[in-house]
């Protein structure tokens, strides 16, 4: 490209992104010929909240993996702590699961990784059970149990947005204070009211 003489090579040039390659040309981000030279047989990996099958593969891949680092071996998962992993959204995609699973490895002391083993951010961002799941309760009760996991995680997140500052989250939710405080104790988000 851009020389005065051809050379001879034989190269398979293999790349990624996380971002979308035609959008980054239309916004000349990136090299329209470049673009046109690699893509050639173009890929799409999805990211990993639309494959939550793939995780207890992963998880199961990633245990054997790291195993040996610990004393105690952890031989597995249990169901909560799966469904909390496949709850959590996974900005991070597959490396960020295969960090989690090293650290929990690293400092459990079960031989069955359980929903306490987690980090905090993976507990607090899982709702209580799988979306499908809804279907299995009447409307009433669907309902109901779709907006306790939505002003849990609503709450969870605004608080994280502006540091715990309980004041500062009940303006932005154009809530009282005090009715804050409620809010907090109704979708049980306990650990937020102590600070």
């Amino acid at each position: 490209m851009g020389g005065v003489s051809f050379l001879k090579v034989d190269i398979r040039i293999v790349s990624a992104t996380n971002r979308d390659p035609e959008e980054a040309v239309r916004q000349n981000l990136f090299r329209q010929d470049l673009y046109y030279r690699l893509n050639v047989v173009p890929i799409y990996s999805p990211p990993l909240r639309e494959r939550k099958d793939d995780i207890k593969l992963l998880v199961e891949f990633f245990i054997k993996k790291f195993q040996k680092m610990t004393v105690n071996e952890v031989t597995g998962i249990s169901p909560s702590a799966l469904k909390s992993l496949k709850n959590y959204t996974w900005p991070g995609n597959v490396r960020e699961l295969q960090n989690v699973i090293e650290q929990v490895i690293s400092l459990t002391e079960n031989s069955v990784i359980d929903t306490d083993d987690l980090p905090m951010h993976i507990r607090d961002n899982s709702s209580s059970f799988e979306p499908e799941e809804y279907t299995k309760l009447n409307f009433k009760e669907a309902r109901e149990q779709y907006i306790k996991d939505f002003g849990k995680k609503y709450f969870q997140d605004l608080l994280k947005k502006v540091n715990g500052n309980i004041s500062q989250a009940a303006r932005m939710a154009g809530v009282s204070r005090r009715t804050m405080y409620r809010l907090l104790e109704d979708f049980e988000i306990e650990h937020f009211l102590n600070s």
